[in-house]
């Protein structure tokens, strides 16, 4: 049985249709907010690359990632600053944006620029966070907890929809297999494909083993390291999610799609 469609997308960027069978989607950029070149350098060489590729696309990059391990992390931008990083990309290259929130408080001006609105694993759980997503009326990329099975998003969907949301968009952010072990268990994509629509997240990437000091690709029964964006020190992004777009994007792209 296929999935229902969501289409992302207001006004006058390109939409992006999403489930019902059809192809797969990228949604990609810097983890967080670095700084307007750095953003709007990503948003042009993603974009020309999925242009090339025929792949649709939404640009992902967050204001503030609260969600850092280490309190001398970089977040992002903040979100007076990153929202208008997001607008103005949306209004330079015509597509639609997406960013995390971790408090309710950010989530109305949040859906007020972004056409999805994603929220964080750590907190698929918090009524209060999925209430506030629900309430913006924009289409939500619900990342299932890493300690989470796919079952139990069950229960995530349903506190959404009891706050008027409709359209959900369940990610797989992967699976605790040990102490600082992260996995993708694909069983859980069917799983999950019951309760709303079935989707494969790039958060930061899409099938993937981590280890506290490394991020790999799983393709094709093939690992891959992740590279770096920006060298130490200039690089803001924690170290296991770089990588170096302009030598292997395109590469990868064309892998996964």
């Amino acid at each position: 049985m296929l999935s229902k469609v969501i289409e992302v997308g207001y006004g006058s960027v390109k939409k992006v249709s999403i489930g019902g069978g059809g192809k797969l989607v990228l949604i990609g950029g810097p983890c967080a907010i670095e700084d307007r070149d750095h953003a709007f350098m990503m948003a042009e060489k993603i974009g020309l690359i999925c242009d090339d590729l025929g792949v649709d696309w939404i640009y992902k990059s967050c204001y503030d990632k609260d969600c850092r391990s280490s309190p001398d992390s970089y977040h992002g931008l903040g979100i007076e600053g990153g929202l208008k990083v997001l607008s103005d990309i949306r209004d330079t290259f015509g597509i639609p944006v997406t960013s995390d929130f971790s408090d309710t408080a950010w989530a109305q001006a949040t859906g007020e620029v972004c056409d999805l609105v994603q929220v964080p694993a750590y907190l698929c759980r918090q009524t209060s966070i999925l209430s506030a997503a629900a309430r913006t009326g924009r289409p939500i990329h619900l990342k299932k907890g890493q300690f989470m099975s796919p079952w139990n998003m069950a229960n995530s969907v349903k506190k959404i929809e009891a706050a008027g949301g409709s359209e959900v968009i369940l990610g797989d952010r992967g699976t605790f297999f040990g102490y600082n072990m992260l996995v993708n268990d694909f069983r859980c994509l069917p799983i999950m494909g019951k309760l709303v629509i079935r989707f494969v997240t790039m958060q930061p990437t899409p099938f993937k083993c981590q280890l506290p000091w490394e991020t790999f690709l799983v393709v094709k029964g093939n690992l891959f390291p992740i590279w770096y964006v920006r060298q130490p020190p200039v690089a803001l992004t924690p170290f296991s999610q770089r990588f170096t777009m302009t030598q292997k994007m395109r590469s990868l792209i064309r892998i996964l799609f």
